[in-house]
């Protein structure tokens, strides 16, 4: 392999990593929101039965 090769090769490794970190994230947050909304319906229900 070339210098051109492997200098695109780890760009694209680069590229790929980055995405994985930020689908993670991003999974992580959507988790975070689900589980925050869904305890705010629970502690309104909770409130709206006094």
């Amino acid at each position: 392999m070339n210098q051109h090769s492997r200098r695109n090769a780890r760009a694209i490794a680069i590229t790929k990593a980055d995405e994985s970190r930020t689908q993670k994230i991003l999974a992580l947050t959507y988790t975070a929101a689900a589980v925050l909304t869904a305890a705010a319906v629970i502690g309104l229900s909770t409130l709206g039965s006094f």
